[in-house]
């Protein structure tokens, strides 16, 4: 039985991401698979907030429409990343996690994929 993951979690992992921190970032995958909680949840909810930050980048009209859905804290952390300049958060950050959450049912060791793609990400923007 695994355990949902904490929105936390996926926070902690943007921020290193946003940080460059490599090694951050992995370890904080490895306390998700440590933890033994459900590793397809914890994408879902990478990629759902990836997704927030993308579209609060490139669309005003997405904040409206973001602050009505998510809880206060949620929305600022969200906003904040999406302001910072020289994030790897883009598109194909985004395109890289769906891959990565396809692949995850293939594969032996279920944070393979997404380890995969916190490296490709990371040393393509480092």
């Amino acid at each position: 039985m695994t355990g949902a993951p904490k929105i936390s979690l996926v926070e902690d992992l943007i921020e290193a991401m946003v940080a460059k921190d490599l090694s951050k970032s992995l370890s904080i995958l490895n306390e998700v698979s440590k933890a033994n909680l459900d590793m397809q949840m914890f994408a879902k909810i990478l990629i759902e907030t990836l997704r927030s930050i993308l579209l609060l980048k490139v669309s005003v009209g997405a904040a409206v429409e973001l602050k009505d859905k998510l809880a206060e804290a949620r929305f600022n952390f969200i906003k904040k990343i999406s302001e910072m300049k020289d994030s790897p958060i883009k598109a194909d950050t985004l395109r890289e996690f769906l891959i990565a959450y396809e692949q995850m049912g293939m594969s032996y060791i279920p944070e393979l994929p997404l380890e995969l793609s916190i490296i490709k990400i990371l040393e393509v923007s480092g």
